[in-house]
């Protein structure tokens, strides 16, 4: 069950923030974003409307990106300036480390970045759980992250028409948390 202010919240989320007013108004209480550039309009939006933001970093997915010291540095210094600026904003409700980046970049390196960012995001803010969100509810895929992210507190499963299978993908996977669709 996940808490929010000492209760339990069920997520009714969106993704995208295209009418969030509307979205609320119907019933929705959460909104996602997949990378950070308009965090502090969303993050601002959102808390005027009730709603809670899951705040993506986008990652890339060019498994190449993540031997590339500059490209990490780069993304390094984006998430801590979002930790700076946005860790107790009331509006936050986790931090999403990447968006599919399985499409690409299913390998050690880029979890093992993966890893390290939800560490930074752990020391800095024990406050919000931290996802990464995966292009369908892959068993092999949640087992790298089992193994080399294993910092990460929910798998994000982007599914469609697989939906139907996602739990027992889950539960065949050795990933030992919970998940979100």
């Amino acid at each position: 069950t996940l808490y929010r202010d000492g209760a339990p919240y069920y997520v009714k989320g969106v993704g995208g923030q295209t009418n969030l007013s509307m979205a609320a108004n119907k019933g929705a209480n959460s909104t996602r974003t997949w990378g950070s550039g308009n965090a502090s309009w969303v993050l601002d939006t959102s808390a005027d409307l009730g709603m809670t933001v899951l705040l993506g970093i986008w990652l890339s997915h060019n498994s190449g990106s993540y031997h590339d010291e500059g490209y990490k540095h780069g993304i390094r210094t984006e998430l801590q300036g979002l930790l700076d600026n946005y860790k107790n904003h009331n509006a936050l409700l986790m931090w999403a480390l990447g968006n599919e980046i399985n499409l690409g970049a299913d390998t050690q390196a880029a979890w093992e970045f993966v890893e390290e960012l939800a560490g930074m995001i752990k020391t800095q803010d024990p406050n919000h759980p931290v996802v990464t969100v995966i292009a369908g509810a892959n068993e092999n895929v949640m087992n790298h992250v089992q193994q080399w992210a294993p910092s990460i507190d929910v798998i994000g499963v982007n599914s469609y028409g697989g939906v139907t299978h996602t739990h027992g993908n889950v539960a065949a996977s050795n990933f030992d948390g919970p998940y979100m669709v």
